[in-house]
């Protein structure tokens, strides 16, 4: 089996069941907000952004890197669950 064959797989097996959440005004915001304020990676902040979208928790091995940011979003760290 050729390299991108697997990889293919491995994409296609673990994005099944996912929703694709395309970047609004309103997730702009809150990652330029977030950005500003505390100067956090751009791809960080649009994935807290996101989870602030969703009203979901965010979950992340680096969690002492975005607690505090954003007060409505839940950190939660790989090693506690």
């Amino acid at each position: 089996m050729k390299a991108i064959e697997f990889y293919g797989k491995i994409t296609n097996n673990t994005m099944q069941g996912n929703d694709i959440i395309h970047t609004n005004d309103e997730i702009a915001n809150h990652a330029i907000n977030y950005r500003v304020k505390k100067n956090i990676k751009i791809p960080d902040a649009l994935i807290l952004a996101t989870a602030r979208y969703l009203n979901a928790d965010f979950l992340t091995e680096n969690k002492n890197d975005f607690t505090g940011i954003d007060p409505f979003v839940k950190i939660l760290s790989l090693k506690e669950i």
